[in-house]
C-alpha cells in the first residue's frame, strides 16, 4: 500500500480532513462537478476509456455526498 505524506499529513488524516471540510459554496461546487462530468462523458469512446468511467462515477458520488450534507 502506498503511503502519501503531504506536509506531514498521512493518508488517513488527509481523508478525514477532506470528509469534514466545509464547502463554502456547495451549489457552485456541485455545478462545477456536474459540468466536469458532462465534459468527461463527451470524451467516452467504445474502447479504452475505463479511466473516464471511473472518474465520472467518483465525481457523481461526490455530488451525492455534498447533496446529502446540505
Amino acid at each position: 500500500m502506498l503511503k502519501v505524506v503531504v506536509k506531514g499529513v498521512t493518508n488517513q488524516a488527509f481523508a478525514e480532513k477532506i470528509n469534514i471540510m466545509k464547502i463554502e459554496k456547495p451549489k457552485e461546487h456541485i455545478t462545477a462537478l456536474l459540468a466536469e462530468i458532462e465534459v468527461l462523458k463527451s470524451r467516452l469512446e467504445p474502447h479504452d476509456t475505463g479511466h473516464l468511467h471511473t472518474t465520472i462515477n467518483v465525481l457523481e458520488e461526490r455530488v451525492k455526498e455534498i447533496l446529502n450534507s446540505l
